[in-house]
């Protein structure tokens, strides 16, 4: 019997196969949506082929690069669909009503989010931190850089002293943490009012920046 998601997955893929035809614009909202249905897609075959030939597909790495990597344009414009488009986003919207099972494994269509998080597999994507202005962008929620950014100068200044022999709060200290504020590696600057450069900040500090502080102090036994 066929799930009932995966039922509804299928006809959306049916019925854009039908539609597409009409679909003039580069609409963002209609880029997203079919993505998201095509990775639905590929997952219940997956789970289908578990489920009916006892077939594990793994082996093969079924990766689809996640929506969230997608880049945004620099400028948007106002687009107007047409009808046909305008009536496919509906038809979608009616199929995934939000009743589904999010951990089903089943699914009509399928939203990433990408977080970023410290891990030792060999096939996890590098990411690095950087200044340079041509690197592509990445967009981290409040929460994110909260938690890449956990320590603030109170919670760094306790960490040095807790690590390093005969350590003190002195110009030295202040000189070399301060030298790191611009460096997106080791310090996130938070401004209260984000928009208004003179607006009140606070620094927060990843706890990799102990690593430029042990070139300058020594650790204790």
């Amino acid at each position: 019997m066929l799930d009932e998601a995966c039922r509804k997955n299928l006809g959306a893929l049916a019925e854009l196969r039908d539609t597409s035809v009409h679909f003039y614009h580069r609409s963002p909202e209609l880029e997203e949506r079919v993505q998201e249905i095509g990775m639905a897609a590929v997952k219940n075959f997956v789970a289908a082929a578990q489920d009916w030939f006892k077939e594990d597909l793994s082996r093969f790495n079924f990766y689809i690069m996640p929506l969230s990597f997608i880049s945004p344009p620099p400028t948007t414009e106002a687009i107007e669909l047409n009808k046909e488009e305008k009536n496919f986003l509906r038809y979608l919207a009616r199929l995934d009503s939000g009743e589904s099972d999010p951990n089903g494994k089943y699914s009509v269509a399928i939203n990433v989010e990408v977080r970023f998080v410290r891990s030792k597999s060999t096939t996890a994507t590098p990411v690095r931190v950087t200044n340079n202005p041509n690197a592509p962008a990445v967009r981290l929620t409040n929460e994110q850089i909260r938690e890449r950014y956990p320590w603030d100068y109170a919670r760094l200044t306790e960490e040095c002293k807790n690590r390093y022999d005969g350590f003190k709060v002195d110009k030295q200290y202040h000189a070399i943490r301060k030298g790191l504020l611009d460096d997106k590696r080791y310090c996130y600057v938070r401004r209260l009012d984000p928009d208004n450069p003179k607006s009140a900040k606070k620094p927060f500090f990843n706890p990799n920046i102990l690593k430029e502080f042990d070139k300058h102090y020594t650790s204790k036994p």
